[in-house]
């Protein structure tokens, strides 16, 4: 909320003073248009515009709904392309369900063992709908569940939509499992596609296995680096594989000893690479 305070001095010039000022813009800039009464009694611009600079925001899931909706998020505002997202309140539920939802860093966290508990972000199950990090997207915490059950571990679900996209433009880290017995919980995009993007060497660390739908490095314009440099032996579950023109694809640091695995040919319920992997 914006409040103005004019002080009036005895030679008839203001001060205007702002306070308590909370800004309703997404890119995180408000511009104020100052004028003056002339003698006719009508408002005159004055040549003076000054811009406030407020700090962008992190956001946390408090309500179960829809992205697009104010009550979802603390603070009453749907999160901008600077802001960053965090959910870990346990029972919440954010679906993804408009084409443009977009944040800065995306952490979903976990916590205790109580049945299906973890926060839920997954992507309308029909529709074109895309969600952009434009910073890094980190997944951790959680433990019990089993037999499907997911229990406090959180989840990034694709929901069964093959026109979902996640962007991601830094980094990606998961750490939560991913098997069915444990509600394959953690990253979960069996469906739709998932594009690393931008023009920096970035990581993709995993501490359990994941799905990536499939996955598109580069963009074919800005040289994009991924290194895929896991903590345990693990497979990294795709549909297709695409490395686009100036862009790389490093499996394994050159310290990793693990035993990593790309594909899936066998495994029922997990995507199997059938798109194959293609180098343009």
């Amino acid at each position: 909320d914006e409040r103005l305070n004019i002080l009036r001095k005895p030679e008839d010039r203001g001060i205007i003073r702002i306070f308590n000022l909370n800004t309703p813009s997404s890119s995180a800039l408000t511009t104020f248009t100052t004028k003056t009464r002339n003698a006719g009694g009508t408002l005159t611009s004055i040549t003076s515009s000054p811009t406030v600079n407020v700090t962008a925001l992190t956001y946390e899931a408090v309500l179960s709904g829809n992205w697009s909706n104010t009550a979802t998020w603390s603070g009453g505002i749907v999160p901008g392309s600077t802001d960053n997202v965090t959910m870990t309140t346990l029972g919440v539920t954010v679906t993804i369900d408009i084409p443009n939802a977009v944040c800065n860093n995306l952490t979903l966290t976990g916590s205790g063992t109580a049945s299906n508990s973890g926060p839920l972000l997954q992507f309308e199950s029909s529709g074109i709908r895309q969600l952009t990090v434009n910073g890094s997207l980190s997944i951790s915490s959680g433990s019990g569940g089993g037999s499907g059950d997911r229990g406090g571990r959180p989840k990034f679900d694709s929901n069964g939509n093959p026109d979902a996209t996640l962007v991601v433009k830094k980094s990606v880290s998961t750490s939560s499992s991913n098997t069915i017995d444990n509600g394959s919980a953690g990253l979960n995009i069996n469906d739709g596609t998932v594009k690393l993007l931008g023009a920096t060497t970035d990581s993709l660390r995993n501490g359990a296995t994941f799905r990536l739908g499939n996955l598109v490095i580069g963009d074919g314009i800005d040289s994009k680096t991924i290194v895929w440099v896991p903590s345990v032996n693990s497979t990294l579950y795709v549909r297709s594989l695409t490395v686009k023109n100036k862009s790389t694809f490093i499996a394994g640091g050159t310290t990793n000893n693990f035993t990593n695995t790309l594909g899936n040919f066998s495994t029922a319920l997990i995507p199997m690479l059938t798109g194959g992997v293609t180098i343009e």
